[in-house]
């Protein structure tokens, strides 16, 4: 059994055994259940900036794109004096040679815009154990480490020598959690927690348009191939909405499963075969919160491995670009998370478009990426998906409605 390291103070550092994987576990005790602290995790190259967005892990990335670091369950219920309210699993073995760095922050989140900061806080400290649990190091936040700061640097492990250590970092921000994150390299959307401006800001060029959302609940994806990981639970709805009246939109759900099949969802065929999908029927106009549907059970089908959310156009009253009919698609996850994901361009004479596309992830959670994808002018061709995602347009059969 390996013993238990005796707690780091700020600064120290320790060599951690060989071992394939480790829990970093994260506590606190906070006054009041208002306190919503998150686990935050970044796998850094050489230069101390993520490899891309996605190998920032957390509560709307829950895991890095090889697979070797896994953030826990966002706990929004301000923490206790129970060990580990958060935590991060990393496989050593999975992370690739050119991550050297891997740091682990906790923010508090809109820590800014209620005034809360570390200096709140009680026995807030930082752990790391094997998949046994024993413990092999831990850093107990001192009474002065942090005080003002709404973000805080844990700690963070690095390659050296050929082995893995661990640093107690203890630094802190409070300018804000878009800032922290994007000095690490992330393309991240504002800052979900501004100030008040007392004077007015000079007039600059807007940023290049983000990939990564730190907000809860609401997200919305609006530029090609933006994606984010969500986690998949029992019910969850994907919805069409349209804003015209005089239109005709239908939505169709296309599921791929592993073997390769594929089954179609529409207003001729509300049901798949297996019941785990069901298309809530036909609407012929649009409006305010008028919507066309489908429920989707993924549990009750583990051979459903790809969705993909179509909308399409009747020619007869439904001819005119996509985006000019305000057309969009929102999945809702049924406990509290809500993805929208818009329809802001789109050919005058294309009858499909693919909205989104849905694939399960290897760890079960679901990754939902902007597809904006529209078929030839006046095909009728029905678009195609693949068991790995994938869509090909102008290739299936010809729908009519």
């Amino acid at each position: 059994m390996i013993a238990v390291t005796d707690s780091l103070t700020k600064g120290a550092n320790v060599v951690l055994p060989d071992v394939p994987e480790l829990k970093v576990g994260l506590s606190w005790e906070a006054p009041s259940a208002d306190f919503d602290l998150d686990a935050w995790t970044f796998l850094l190259d050489q230069n101390g900036k993520v490899p891309s967005d996605e190998h920032f892990v957390f509560f709307n990335n829950p895991v890095s794109p090889c697979g070797s670091v896994a953030v826990s369950d966002d706990n929004q219920a301000g923490g206790s004096e129970d060990e580990d309210d958060e935590s991060v699993t990393v496989n050593l073995a999975k992370v690739p040679i050119a991550i050297v760095k891997i740091a682990f922050i906790v923010n508090i989140h809109e820590g800014r815009l209620r005034g809360q900061t570390f200096g709140d806080l009680d026995n807030a400290a930082i752990r790391l154990t094997d998949s046994s649990g024993n413990e092999l190091a831990r850093y107990n936040l001192g009474e002065n480490d942090a005080t003002t700061e709404a973000s805080l640097i844990f700690g963070e492990l690095y390659r050296h020598g050929g082995a893995w250590k661990f640093r107690a970092i203890a630094q802190g921000s409070d300018s804000g959690p878009a800032k922290l994150v994007r000095q690490y390299g992330v393309d991240v959307d504002g800052d979900p927690e501004p100030e008040v401006v007392l004077a007015p800001a000079p007039v600059v060029a807007p940023p290049a348009p983000p990939s990564i959302n730190l907000s809860k609940g609401k997200i919305k994806l609006d530029k090609d191939g933006a994606k984010v990981n969500i986690a998949k639970t029992k019910a969850m709805e994907f919805s069409l909405y349209w804003k015209k009246p005089d239109k005709d939109l239908g939505l169709i759900i296309q599921i791929a499963r592993k073997d390769g099949s594929r089954e179609y969802l529409d207003w001729r065929r509300l049901s798949d075969a297996s019941g785990a999908v069901i298309h809530h029927g036909d609407r012929v106009r649009g409006g305010k919160d008028i919507r066309e549907y489908a429920t989707f059970r993924f549990n009750l089908d583990p051979t459903i491995v790809a969705a993909a959310v179509m909308a399409y156009s009747e020619v007869g009253n439904g001819i005119g670009s996509f985006k000019s009919m305000g057309a969009h698609a929102v999945i809702d996850d049924g406990e509290g998370t809500v993805v929208t994901v818009d329809l802001n361009k789109g050919g005058t004479f294309s009858y499909h478009t693919v909205i989104a596309v849905v694939t399960v992830n290897p760890d079960g959670s679901l990754k939902v990426e902007r597809a904006s994808r529209f078929s030839a002018s006046h095909s009728e061709k029905r678009p195609e998906i693949d068991k790995l995602g994938t869509v090909s347009m102008n290739t299936g059969p010809v729908v009519f409605k």
